[in-house]
């Protein structure tokens, strides 16, 4: 026997098999590519410690956001996002990856009204897994 691959492909889903006897036709074999390291499971969803769920803030306010820190399993960055309604369909701060369990939030004059919040996880450098669930604030 005697094997082939395309060599623009050294690991191609097709492997061209061919013998040396003329009277036996070329076979071709259909290989699935594999990965030797499995998929990376997604980074474990933040649990919020506070604030509460519908807290009430005022106008020059620093809140602080707090959660789980899950550092001890694996470097976990966190991205905390707000938005004007539930669906996140509105984001108005969409902070950086950070490496911390928490943040201060500073209420600014036009930030008045409802707001719902979640921390998104992520692995530092790779994927994202499901964010907190969202809570909201009232700023009055």
């Amino acid at each position: 026997w005697s094997w082939a691959s395309r060599p623009e492909a050294p690991f191609s889903d097709t492997v061209v098999v061919a013998t040396n006897d003329p009277n036996h036709e070329t076979v071709r074999l259909v290989l699935e590519e594999r990965s030797a390291v499995p998929p990376v499971p997604p980074p474990p969803t933040p649990l919020i410690a506070f604030p509460a769920d519908s807290a009430h803030f005022s106008v020059g306010d620093t809140i602080l956001v707090a959660w789980q820190d899950f550092q001890a399993c694996s470097p976990i960055e966190y991205r905390l996002q707000i938005s004007r309604n539930a669906a996140f369909t509105e984001v108005v701060c969409c902070q950086e990856f950070v490496r911390l369990p928490g943040l201060e939030v500073i209420v600014d004059q036009g930030d008045e009204g409802p707001a719902w919040w979640r921390i998104v996880p992520r692995w530092v450098g790779g994927s994202t897994g499901l964010p907190s669930p969202a809570r909201m604030w009232v700023v009055d």
